[in-house]
C-alpha cells in the first residue's frame, strides 16, 4: 500500500498504517484489510556502510632478519662490516621516507622505531629517533646523519658505499635474482614510514632502486679493464 499523500510505501501495523516519509497515518478500511498486504510490514534495518583505510604495517625486526638472510644468499659470507653498512642503508631509507616536510611520524611508529634501534645491535651505531626525524627535514648539506646518506643512498646519480661494495663483490655475470629481495624489503620500509595507507609507494620505491642499481651495475660491468 502507498501513502495517499506522498505515494511512499507505508508501514502497516494491525488496522493502522503510517508513512515513514511524510508522517501521514490512518486506519485501514475493510476493503483494504481484505487485500493480500493485510499484515504488519516488517521495518527493514537500515544498512550503513563504513569504510576504513587499510593501514600499512611492517615488522621491522623480521624485515631486518630477512634482509640479512638475503645478503647471505647473495654473497654466501658477507662481512660484519657489510652487514653494518646494510643497517646504515635501512636508516637512510627511513630518513628518506620521512623527508616530506608534511610527513608526521605517529607515536606508534616512533615507539616501534625506538625499540627496533635499541634492540638490534647488529645495525651498528644508530642515531636516535628524534635525530632521524629532525635530520630528514633538512637539506643534505645540513644532515646530522650524513654518514648514513653516504652509505645507503642509491639513485642514478649517486651510488652509496654499501651499493658500491655490493656491486664490486657480485660475480661479473648477471646480477643474482635475490638482489630484488633487498629492494622489496627497502620498499616496504619506505612505504611504512612515508605513508599511513596502503598505496603503491612501496612498489614505486622498489622500481626506483632496481633501476638505479641496474644503471650502476651495468656501468661497473662494462668499465674497461685497468
Amino acid at each position: 500500500m502507498r501513502c495517499p499523500h506522498c505515494g511512499a510505501t507505508v508501514k502497516i501495523r494491525g488496522r493502522q498504517w503510517e508513512c515513514g516519509f511524510c508522517g501521514d497515518f490512518g486506519v485501514l478500511t475493510a476493503s483494504q484489510l481484505s487485500q493480500p498486504f493485510n499484515h504488519v510490514q516488517q521495518e527493514k534495518p537500515e544498512t550503513i556502510s563504513v569504510s576504513f583505510p587499510l593501514s600499512y604495517n611492517v615488522n621491522l625486526p623480521e624485515t631486518w632478519k630477512e634482509m640479512k638472510s638475503t645478503l647471505r644468499n647473495i654473497l654466501s659470507e658477507p662481512s660484519d662490516q657489510l652487514i653494518t653498512k646494510l643497517g646504515a642503508t635501512v636508516i637512510y631509507e627511513i630518513c628518506h621516507a620521512l623527508s616530506d616536510p608534511k610527513r608526521k611520524l605517529s607515536d606508534e611508529k616512533k615507539r616501534k622505531l625506538e625499540l627496533f634501534l635499541k634492540y638490534t645491535p647488529d645495525l651498528g651505531a644508530v642515531p636516535s629517533v628524534s635525530t632521524i626525524v629532525t635530520a630528514s627535514k633538512l637539506p643534505i648539506s645540513q644532515h646530522e646523519i650524513e654518514v648514513y646518506i653516504t652509505i645507503g643512498q642509491l639513485s642514478k646519480s649517486v651510488c652509496g658505499c654499501f651499493w658500491q661494495e655490493l656491486i664490486r663483490l657480485l660475480p661479473s655475470e648477471d646480477d643474482p635474482d635475490q638482489i630484488g629481495d633487498l629492494f622489496l624489503h627497502l620498499g616496504h620500509i619506505y612505504q611504512y614510514f612515508a605513508s599511513d595507507s596502503c598505496d603503491d609507494l612501496d612498489s614505486e620505491r622498489q622500481s626506483e632502486l632496481e633501476e638505479a642499481f641496474e644503471y650502476h651495475w651495468n656501468h661497473h660491468r662494462y668499465l674497461p679493464p685497468m
